[in-house]
Order: structure tokens, then sequence, then C-alpha cells
């Protein structure tokens, strides 16, 4: 991963849309310059290109942006400044046929509790020309969800996995999720998770779908968002990740030494069994041996490598103010 990827606003700065780094591909979602503001809160400026036939993990703590990041993409509140492209039409122009082609879930329905899911597939059938019955009654069946009782008296996890099937009937191109997987119980959440697989998986869909919750994302995405602040600080391929960074053990004495031969190590903590820290492998390349036979090196999580990434960027940033402050 390059370092102008990993902050991304270094090239937002400059006005272009940031991209994951490999060839050139085609767009599913593009925002230029786009910002939303709140009394409290500011999104943006965001610039961001995501690849369509794949899915994309958006990641942030609550309150982060990435519940009010989808609904900009769909035009469901109103930008400031910028241009937001989806599936390479603009949404200010393109409105109806963009939502005929996506299926958006902003976690439980938002249907009378009085619908049964029956009513709820004669309403979008209504919404959507390509909505598929069959295709919903299989998911139904798949997901063991009810047909004939009332929404109201549905678990939370129920209503969700409703959504998401009214969601996957009606053929859309680019499917939005917002935070799917709360209030499903682990068997649920994996069964939603291999339906997003498989749809994704003739890369002509993309999903782009959002969670506070990385050990999830990592199960599903190819590419990670990260949103902090309103602010996109990372953006890169999963695997690239993944790929760069691992995890080392060893005592404090040697974890301590590498770090004086200039490797880059993130997030180091001390416990009862040794020293743990994140290895930033570009920091080590050609120097083979470096790390000696005591350290143990592990592959680390998409959850510690973004983790300590975060911190490292909070660090930096608190630097950077206190700098500003003794000027």
């Amino acid at each position: 991963m390059r370092e102008s990827q990993w902050l991304h606003k270094n090239r937002a700065d400059v006005g272009a849309a940031a991209e994951p780094a490999g060839e050139n591909k085609s767009w599913a979602l593009e925002f230029r310059d786009v910002t939303k503001c709140y009394r409290d809160f500011c999104l943006g400026p965001i610039n961001l290109a995501l690849p369509s036939g794949c899915i994309i993990g958006l990641a942030g703590e609550n309150g982060a942006g990435k519940t009010t990041l989808i609904k900009t993409a769909l035009g469901m509140v109103s930008t400031e400044s910028g241009e937001i492209r989806c599936l390479g039409r603009d949404i200010r122009k393109a409105g109806r046929e963009i939502r005929r082609r996506t299926g958006a879930v902003f976690g439980e329905i938002e249907l009378p509790g009085t619908f049964t899911a029956k009513n709820a597939a004669k309403l979008w059938e209504k919404i959507y020309e390509d909505f598929d019955r069959e295709r919903f009654g299989e998911l139904s069946a798949q997901l063991r969800i009810p047909q004939e009782k009332k929404i109201q008296s549905y678990s939370a996890g129920t209503k969700v996995k409703l959504a998401i099937a009214g969601a996957l009937s009606h053929r859309a191109s680019l499917l939005l999720l917002d935070e799917p997987l709360n209030g499903l119980d682990p068997v649920s959440r994996e069964e939603v998770l291999e339906l997003i697989r498989e749809f994704a998986a003739d890369e002509e869909h993309t999903v782009l779908i959002s969670s506070h919750i990385l050990a999830d994302l990592d199960k599903i995405s190819d590419y990670l968002v990260m949103l902090s602040d309103g602010k996109v600080v990372l953006y890169e391929e999963k695997d690239a990740l993944l790929e760069r960074y691992a995890a080392v053990k060893g005592s404090w004495e040697d974890i301590s030494s590498l770090e004086q031969k200039k490797v880059r190590l993130l997030g180091t903590r001390r416990g009862s069994f040794g020293t743990w820290a994140l290895l930033d492998r570009e920091s080590v390349k050609g120097r083979e041996g470096l790390l000696g036979e005591s350290v143990v090196t592990e592959p680390a999580s998409l959850e510690e490598i973004v983790v300590c990434l975060m911190k490292e960027e909070e660090r930096r940033e608190r630097g950077n103010r206190d700098e500003g402050t003794a000027l």
C-alpha cells in the first residue's frame, strides 16, 4: 500500500478522486469534492472512486459518517458541494434510473408493522419493474422468513433479513447496505454474508457494505474504505493491507532493537507473555534475516492493522496540532 493511499486526504487535497492501486476500472460510485454539513458534523470533502464488480467495506466508528455517505450516493440527502456519479450517471439527472438499478438496506425494514412478507413483495413489485417474485420466494425460504406473520411480530434480525431479501430480488446492479448485520445471530450473519458473496461473485454486481465491526468486513470485502470524523483516512485493497503488514512477537529487548534498526513498527504493546507489534513489511524489504530467530512473525488481522494505522494517524495529527500551537 502506498503511503499516499493510507492518508487519502493527501490526494483529496488536490481534487483527484482517490482510486485503489492497480489497473483502471469502471466505477460504481464516484464522489468528487462532496460535502454535507449538519450543525455538529461535516462529511467531506469526499473524493473517492469505487470500482465495479466487487465488495467494498465501509468502516468507521459510530458517527463517522457512513450512513450519511451512503445516503448522499442515493440522493436521499442534499449536499453542499461536489458531484456524485452512480453507475456512471449523475445522481441529479438520472435519479429514477439509479433507483431502479440499486438496492439499499438501512438497518431494519421501513414498512407498516401490519404488513406480511407477501404484502411487502406486492409493494416491491409495483416499485421495481424488475422485481422477481420467484427469487424473493427462494431467498425467503433460505433465510427462514415467515410469509404470513405480520412484520411487527418479527425479531430485529428477521426484519433485516426481509429487507435484504427484497433488495436482492429486483436485479439491482449496485447494493448499498448500511450496518445490515446488526441484530443478527451468528448463523444468520453467515447466511447473509454468503448471499452478499454470491451476489457479487459474477463481477458484474457491486456491493458497498458499512459496518463498525471490522471482523465482518474482513470476511467479505475486496476493498476497505475507512471514515473518521467525516473524512476518508484509508482506502486500499484488503489483500494488499494483509500482505503489507504482519504481527511480530518477541521479548521487549528484541522488539526495541528492531525499532533502533529503523524497522517500522506500529501499536507496540507489552504483555505477560512478551511484546507485540505490527510490522510494516516494506521497512524490512531487502534486509533478510533482520528479524532474527527469536522474533515470531504471524499474519495480522484486518482489525489489528486498521486499529494500529488509525492510532498512528491520531498521534500524527496531535503532533501537527501541537506544532501549530507552538508556532
